[in-house]
This record gives structure tokens, sequence and C-alpha cells, in this order.
């Protein structure tokens, strides 16, 4: 198995919560599950992996620690999803997250060329009207020349 990007491995770490969340899920646990015991596994970094993942969804307030428990200087923390998790989860997670903000980039491009495109067009026309306009002038300015050169 390839190793995964940074949010297919924040995806992965948060659907396993989400999944395992009902009761909450301690934090070994759900390391075991992700790497299937292999504290070592390439595929999502390793323990360090999980636990940054974990940090990095509990900072952006997609899971939270539901409870700390100490014992023989071993903290086990337990993690649910919170509702926010759920909506993102929902909403594709962070790779579908990446995909709307590729596709408005995309489709921001695709204006500015448009843009680029009618700006260059406008001034095409600009330049038309201004030639049409010196030829009517130099046009009444010679009419005017001849009404005058040939009335005197």
């Amino acid at each position: 198995m390839n190793k995964l990007s940074p949010f297919e491995r924040l995806d992965l770490v948060l659907n396993e919560i989400h999944r395992y969340s009902n009761p909450d899920i301690e934090l070994m646990h759900l390391v075991n599950a992700i790497t299937n015991g292999n504290e070592n596994s390439f595929y999502v970094d390793g323990i360090k992996g999980v636990i940054s993942a974990v940090n990095k969804l509990d900072k952006d307030e997609l899971v939270e620690c539901r409870k700390s428990i100490q014992n023989d200087n071993i903290e086990y923390k337990y993690y649910k999803t919170t509702f926010k998790g759920e909506l993102f989860i929902q909403d594709g997670g962070y790779i579908g997250k990446a995909k709307v903000l590729e596709h408005e980039k995309n489709q921001l491009e695709i204006l500015q060329l448009s843009q680029i495109e009618t700006q260059s067009k406008l001034v095409m026309l600009t330049c038309i009207i201004a030639i049409g306009t010196f030829i009517a002038a130099l046009y009444y300015l010679l009419e005017i020349w001849k009404y005058f050169n040939l009335s005197h």
C-alpha cells in the first residue's frame, strides 16, 4: 500500500474516529486499528503520523478528547467526532475540500482568461472607433476647407 498524502491521512483518521466513536475510542486503540498493529506503518507514518493527525483534527475542532485518564504514569485519551466533524465528513473531508478549492481555482483562472480576452476585444473596438472618428474629422475638415475656398 502506498504512503498516504497528508489530506488522505487526516481523512482516514477522522473516519476511523467517527467509526469507533460510539463509545469514545482510546488513542492507542485508534493507532492499532489504523496501523494494523504495525507501529512503523509506512502507510500512515506510524504512531507519530496518527497522533499528529489526531492533534490536527482536535485543533480544527473536528474531534475532541472526551476524557483523559492517568494510570501508572500513562495517559489514556478518549476521542470522539464532534458535530462539526460529522458535517465535515459528509462534505467530503479534507480531500473533498481540496477538490472544491481546486475547482474554484480553475473557475477563477477561466474567468480571468475570459476577462483578458474581453478586454483585448474592447481595446480593438476602441481603436476602430478612434480611427473612424479621425477619418470623419478629416472628411469634415476637407468639406469646411472646400466651402471656404470655393466661396472666396
